[in-house]
């Protein structure tokens, strides 16, 4: 193991030391930071003054967090869709075999939109969080971590053969795994 994933550093949010390695760093898009940290205030992770004032620094400057807020924000908006009776869209990535969740912008209700944009709007009146921010930043997140509490469509050998097809909920609520990717790859979240 090398140095650099063994040495600790402070998150910027909740200022609990991690490995580098469970840490991430925060968006380019201000949208999604806007995203993450009001999700963060609704589900009573954060204090909405302590994420105003995290917002006004992390659109200056990205800064390291831990990767567990990022699943609890996802996994809060994943829930509502839950509960809702949305369902992931899959699609079996030809190259590798892997099957791909994500959701589409339409699948994102507006409820939950307004609740997040309320928020942030307390952080910049400039600031619009829109369903395309909501699904982009649903999205990056099922991609970079597992998800659990999802029933696979029958037959998955099928499933390669078809290009798109809706996943359906457990009964339980979705589970966004507080496990980190297997890749050693992609502690930035520039992409996001």
């Amino acid at each position: 193991m090398s140095a650099k994933n063994t040495r600790k550093k402070p998150c910027y949010l909740c200022g609990q030391r991690e490995k580098q390695g469970a840490l991430r760093r925060t968006s380019r898009k201000n949208d999604h930071t806007a995203v993450l940290l009001s999700t963060l205030v609704i589900v009573n992770k954060v204090d909405f003054e302590t994420a105003k004032k995290r917002y006004e620094s992390l659109i200056k400057v990205r800064r390291h967090i831990c990767y567990h807020h990022f699943v609890d924000a996802a996994q809060f908006i994943a829930t509502e869709l839950a509960s809702l009776g949305i369902g992931f869209t899959s699609l079996t990535d030809e190259s590798n075999g892997q099957l791909v969740l994500y959701v589409n912008e339409t699948d994102i209700p507006l409820h939950l939109v307004d609740r997040i944009n309320e928020n942030a709007k307390n952080f910049d009146v400039d600031m619009t969080v829109t369903a395309k921010s909501v699904c982009e930043y649903l999205n990056f997140c099922l991609s970079r971590y597992r998800v659990g509490g999802i029933r696979l469509p029958p037959k998955q050998e099928d499933a390669a053969k078809k290009k798109h097809q809706k996943a359906t909920f457990d009964t339980a609520p979705v589970v966004l795994s507080g496990e980190e990717p297997s890749t050693s790859e992609g502690n930035d979240v520039s992409s996001a």
